[in-house]
């Protein structure tokens, strides 16, 4: 099922459920990443339309609200689950960064951001790592934008 068709009838609304739900969380996540790389269309569907940028922003709106509660708590089960989160998020930047800052309204842009510089102070290497990737390639992304001109085709 494509990305954009689950978006478009709010079925993320059950992925935050299962976020919410500790037997549920990993699930969660694992599904969540199988939607990170497939929410824009690539490779032989290049004509299919991307998501609407509501839902765009929604979907962001719920990966960034997912790195917030990474927050350290000392515990090995809490780490697994903020190293996914960071992964996560580094694969939704990594995977869409060029298509993100075309069609993302800035302020949910700013907020990704945000959000990888708080994980970026999580005290775990490989989680800055993550972070770092994740902002070096929405970096990369809006200097090659620059250069295009004009506005987004929508």
């Amino acid at each position: 099922v494509p990305v954009r068709a689950l978006l478009a009838h709010s079925l993320d609304q059950i992925i935050r459920v299962g976020l919410d739900v500790e037997a549920l969380r990993s699930q969660a996540v694992t599904a969540l990443a199988d939607w990170v790389e497939k929410v824009f269309p690539s490779g032989k569907s290049k004509g299919q339309p991307h998501p609407e940028s509501h839902d765009l922003a929604r979907f962001t709106a719920l990966l960034v609200q997912l790195s917030r509660r990474c927050v350290f708590d000392g515990t090995q089960q809490g780490y697994e689950f903020h190293r996914q989160v960071a992964e996560l998020v580094s694969d939704y930047c990594t995977a869409n960064a060029e298509n993100l800052v075309w069609y993302l309204p800035v302020s949910d842009l700013g907020g990704l951001w945000s959000a990888l510089l708080h994980l970026a102070r999580y005290p775990s290497s490989l989680v800055q790592l993550d972070a770092l990737n994740g902002m070096c390639q929405l970096s990369k992304a809006k200097d090659s934008s620059g250069s295009r001109g004009g506005a987004p085709p929508r």
